[in-house]
């Protein structure tokens, strides 16, 4: 998968999140919370409680695709 830079959007869900969800919950928060489009192609950002992990949410055509990144320190 290539994504273009220059017009990928990331968005990120400002709140706190609970890092042990999967797909489908980080796909329910898109939803409803944020009420924006899953399949936009945008990368959705989520930020654990201790603000040092996060996890990337995106839709690739095909399927959902999500990974995650420890041992961060965000401040935002």
């Amino acid at each position: 998968m290539m994504l273009n830079t220059r017009t990928t959007k990331v968005i990120i869900y400002r709140e706190k999140v609970d890092m042990r969800k999967g797909h489908h919950g980080l796909s329910y928060l898109v939803s409803y919370s944020m009420n924006l489009d899953l399949l936009s192609g945008a990368i959705f950002l989520f930020v654990g409680r201790d603000r040092k992990s996060v996890k990337a949410l995106l839709w690739d055509g095909t399927g959902f695709h999500t990974t995650s990144k420890n041992g961060l320190l965000l401040i935002l």
